[in-house]
Parts: C-alpha cells; sequence; structure tokens
C-alpha cells in the first residue's frame, strides 16, 4: 500500500520514540535485562531534556565514534554541557586516550582527504587515493594512539561507549537487527496504522528467559556477518559455516526459519562454487525447501544414485511445497521415460490459445484483457490479491490474535508462526470457525466489512485495501461460491508461505459466469506453484483456465 506523506515530524520527535521503545522493553523483559541494559535505561531516564536528545540523536547516528564539531542540534544549545552529562552517566566520553579503539573506530569520522593529510603530518605514505588504500598505509605505518593524537587537531571526538547496548534494546523491541528507530518516523510521516499500538497489553515477550535472548541475538548477528562475507570464494562460506554454534536447537521456530534461509544462501553458493561436500553437508541441516531438491541433484551428480532415488521417494510422500512435489513426480516419470516431459509443460501443451494484438507484447495479460472486454467480460487483474486479501480479512481476528503469545511488538503485520509448519494443526479450531462464516453470504459481508471498516489502512501482510475491495470480494463470493472459496482458503492455510501464490494472473466474469485465467506468453512457462493451483481448483471445481497468448502479427523490424 502506499500512502502519500502528508505529515510533519514534531519537535524532539526521536525523543519521544526512543521512550517508547525503552518503556516497552522495560515493561516486558525486565526479567532478561543484564546490569548494563539496565544502568543505560535508569541513566537515561536521570539525564535531562538535553542530554537526553543528544544521546538519542547520537544513537541514531552510524557508529559509536563521532566529530564534535560535526554536533550542531537546535534543541541542544549547550552541547559542552550535554556531553558532560553524558560522560557522569557513563554513556559517552571525550575520547582522550585510544583505549579500547581501533585504527578504523578512530578513522572512521574522517574524509578520506582529512586521512591523507593525518597522514603527511604522521610522515606516513604513499597512501593512494581510496579510503581502503589510506587505512591501509595507517595501519601498517602507525597506530591508533598516534593517529587519534593527530585527528584530535581537527576536531574532538566523542564515542558513545554503550551501542551494544542500544544494539541489545533494540533487538529486543524489534526481534531482529534490521529494523530501528526509523520504522517510529515512516509510521509518522506516513500515517500508516499498527495493529499493536494502543494493545501493548496483548503483546507478549518474544523471549523466555536470557540464554534464549543470547542464543537468537548471536544468530541474528551471524545472519549479519554472512551479508558482509565475500561469496566468491568457498572457502570464507565455510569458514563463516564453522563459526556457527551447535544450539540452532534453541531457536524459535519462525527464528530457525529465518535463519534457514541464510543457511540456504550459504549451501546454494556452495555449490555454484562447486564446494560440492560442503553444500551437500550444509543442504543436509536445513528442512526450508529447495533444500531436499539441491540434495538429489547433487547426489545425482556424485553418482550417488540409490541415496538420490530414496530422498526422492521421501520427497513425494511428504512434499513440503508444490516445488518439491512436481520435481519428485516428473523425477520418478523420468526414471520409467527418460523424456518424459514435465508436469508444467504437459499442463501448458492442453491450454487454449488466443490471438492478441502484437501491440501487447510487453504487457500480455492487458492484451488478454482487451481481447476479452471487447466480447463483453469485466476483467480484473487480480493474480494473488484477491485470495492474499480475502485470507487477511476473513482471518484477522486469528492473525492478531496475542492470547497465545504469538505477537510481540507493535510493528508486526502478522503473528510470528504464521509460517511454520505447525500453524495449521495448533490453530485448526480457529481456523475452522473463521471459514464457517463462508457458509452464510450474510454473515460473511458483514464480517468483512466491519474488518475492513475498523482497520482500514491498518498495515497487515495480506491486506492492501484497495477502494474497490469490498466489491470485488462480494462479486467472487456471489459466483464461486462459500464453499469452493473454503476450500482454497483451507488449503492455503495448510502452507500459507507458498500457498499465498501462485493463484491466476486474471478474474474474468460477467452476470453469470467466472473463470480465473493464468496468462502465458509464447516463452512463458507455468511453475509448480501456478500448476498446484490450477489442478487444485480442478478437483474443487472452480473455474480456472491457462491461456496461451498468440500474437496477431509479427514484430516490425526496427
Amino acid at each position: 500500500m502506499t500512502v502519500p506523506v502528508t505529515k510533519t515530524l514534531p519537535d524532539r520527535y526521536y525523543l519521544e520514540h526512543f521512550q517508547y521503545l525503552l518503556s516497552f522493553v522495560r515493561e516486558k523483559y525486565v526479567f532478561v535485562l543484564s546490569s548494563e541494559e539496565r544502568h543505560v535505561i535508569e541513566s537515561f531516564e536521570r539525564l535531562s531534556t538535553d542530554a537526553r536528545c543528544l544521546f538519542v540523536r547520537l544513537a541514531n547516528r552510524r557508529g559509536s565514534l563521532f566529530r564534535v564539531d560535526s554536533i550542531r542540534y537546535e534543541e541542544v544549545p549547550n552541547l559542552s554541557g550535554a556531553i558532560r552529562e553524558l560522560e557522569s552517566a557513563a554513556l559517552a566520553k571525550l575520547v582522550r586516550t585510544p583505549e579500547l579503539l581501533d585504527l578504523q573506530q578512530v578513522a572512521a569520522p574522517f574524509t578520506v582527504a582529512e586521512l591523507k593529510g593525518f597522514a603527511r603530518t604522521l610522515g606516513v605514505g604513499p597512501c593512494g587515493t581510496r579510503r581502503s588504500d589510506v587505512l591501509r598505509t595507517l595501519s601498517a605505518q602507525t597506530n591508533v594512539g598516534c593517529l587519534l593524537e593527530t585527528a584530535r587537531t581537527l576536531s574532538e571526538l566523542v564515542h558513545l561507549t554503550v551501542r551494544h547496548e542500544l544494539e541489545m534494546l533494540c533487538f529486543l523491541f524489534f526481534g531482529n537487527l534490521q529494523d530501528s528507530l526509523a520504522q517510529f518516523v515512516l509510521r509518522d510521516l506516513t500515517g500508516r496504522r499498527y495493529f499493536g499500538f494502543g494493545r501493548e497489553a496483548t503483546l507478549a515477550a518474544r523471549f523466555v528467559d536470557r540464554a534464549d535472548v543470547e542464543a537468537h541475538f548471536q544468530f541474528a548477528c551471524l545472519t549479519r556477518s554472512f551479508e558482509a562475507l565475500d561469496l566468491q570464494e568457498a572457502a570464507a562460506v565455510e569458514q563463516w559455516l564453522q563459526t556457527i554454534p551447535d544450539h540452532q536447537t534453541q531457536l524459535s521456530p519462525s527464528a530457525r526459519d529465518a535463519f534457514e534461509a541464510v543457511l540456504l544462501t550459504a549451501a546454494q553458493r556452495l555449490e555454484k562454487l562447486g564446494a560440492f561436500e560442503s553444500a551437500m553437508a550444509t543442504y543436509r541441516t536445513i528442512n526450508r525447501p529447495p533444500s531436499r531438491e539441491r540434495q538429489v541433484r547433487l547426489l545425482t551428480k556424485l553418482g550417488k544414485i540409490d541415496e538420490a532415488r530414496t530422498l526422492t521417494e521421501s520427497m513425494l510422500e511428504a512434499p513440503r511445497n508444490a516445488d518439491e512435489h512436481f520435481f519428485a513426480l516428473d523425477r520418478k516419470r523420468k526414471s520409467i521415460r527418460k523424456h518424459a516431459p514435465a508436469s508444467t509443460r504437459l499442463k501448458l501443451r492442453s491450454a487454449e490459445s488466443v490471438e492478441v494484438p502484437a501491440r501487447f507484447r510487453s504487457q500480455p495479460e492487458q492484451g488478454v484483457i482487451h481481447v476479452l472486454s471487447a466480447k463483453g467480460f469485466r476483467c480484473i487483474h487480480a493474480e494473488n490479491e484477491i485470495w492474499r486479501t480475502l485470507f487477511g480479512l476473513l482471518f484477522w481476528q486469528l492473525l492478531f490474535d496475542g492470547s497465545d503469545g504469538h505477537l510481540h511488538n507493535p510493528f508486526q503485520s502478522v503473528r510470528s508462526d504464521l509460517r511454520t509448519p505447525t500453524f495449521a494443526a495448533q490453530k485448526a479450531d480457529a481456523i475452522e470457525d473463521a471459514l464457517r462464516l463462508l457458509d452464510d453470504e450474510r454473515a460473511f459481508f458483514d464480517h468483512i466489512e466491519r474488518i475492513y471498516y475498523d482497520h482500514y489502512r491498518t498495515v497487515q501482510a495480506f491486506v492492501s485495501w484497495q477502494p474497490n475491495t469490498l466489491q470485488l470480494l462480494a462479486q467472487c463470493f456471489r459466483l464461486v461460491g462459500g464453499s469452493k472459496l473454503q476450500a482454497v482458503l483451507r488449503e492455503v492455510t495448510r502452507n500459507p508461505r507458498n500457498n499465498l501464490s501462485g493463484f491466476p494472473d486474471l478474474f474474468v466474469y460477467n452476470d453469470t459466469h467466472y473463470r480465473f485465467v493464468e496468462v502465458k506468453s509464447p516463452n512463458d512457462q507455468l511453475s509448480p506453484q501456478q500448476l498446484h493451483w490450477l489442478l487444485f481448483f480442478e478437483e474443487v471445481e472452480i473455474e480456472a483456465a491457462v491461456l496461451k497468448v498468440r500474437w496477431s502479427e509479427k514484430r516490425r523490424g526496427r
């Protein structure tokens, strides 16, 4: 959803945001806070308003070392006094000695030109032109103490000494290392609504004890360090993998799933670099698709045919998504008939075709809409949106149910366990209660209208709040029928991660008939997830088809 920026931020907005975060963390996580983290909270609360403002301003900057001559804020008129307060509170200090600092930290606040000037003063060189070259030369030919002494002739430096504690406090609030106080700024500028604000009492702590916090923080740091790796060298990836501790099982299901995504990228990179054994060992630690498919392909490449066949049978018996199912099915078919076509190609071969003007070559879906509209049909380029919106509105209470501890911070747009394998089984009763609303047209309309208007523009992972949302869902219900919509949504809940994608491109209808249409231009292929839904629609008797585009004229030469 795109919301125009129409608001201005109040004075000291950042202070209000930070104080909210600290208050939330103290309320929800007092039982896991370290003495250092408690010191930050308690010391901050004893500061004057000016010193608080300076502290938060520095906390929102990158790094932990700052030039005093670059710190200018109207709301902090007495800068030296505010710095002295932070020093007295042991939250920051003016740097006089290089204790606990390295050369990279001292160099960070200065430009390349300034660093080259320091080098000349110190009699160091030649330095080169790039920052990395200058730092390499300084590291080789001088030390951090000499650099600091020289740098202080240009500007005093202030060190935010509690950067780690601040990072941990933000981690406790957001549950990751990517989000920051910028989330509050975006909320205020865009006017976005979040379900959790004003309902903080329903939000639960994400972590059960300090060991749980430390384990999750460690894996979040590992994820960040992986993103900084040079992925051109297999040795670098293998070395990173060796830093992973054995206690992955201590992670929550959602955190484990997120870390598996990183492991999957690492394994795929190793495979691409030819480190097949390392890749295989990593794939074997991952439940998330396509780890088993990659294992089968690697086992085949390594000549371990029986092992590959056994794993393929396991995938066929209990596929984790549509990709696994059709990969295993096609592989078994090819073991019987070598040149058997893929399931997706078989479906595409039998599809109808439609002639579309060549001017729509870059927009085949629009071309099909043009053709079908001329025949009196109304066409909506719906793709996944109809189903995602229906899912989001129908299951609203379940997706934002904080009673079982799966909502942890007010910015969450959906419960944290939604994409875990156990979600459908654990919430089976609540799912069926919501699906029963589709038994009665009036009850269904009343429900989605109430949710739509009560929560309009509230950020949710699936609802985009389009002006025609209610009319479109009403038309879909009347033409498709509640029982068939029930079947689709029940299938979605079995695997929300994958099953909220792959739906046909178009919803085509008139007053009495409808059809969901997947559009394929001449060079397009069906994805396994698209095939999954086409076959499922056939099974529950929902009208759906693939339309292959045939251009009505050749492209003109340039």
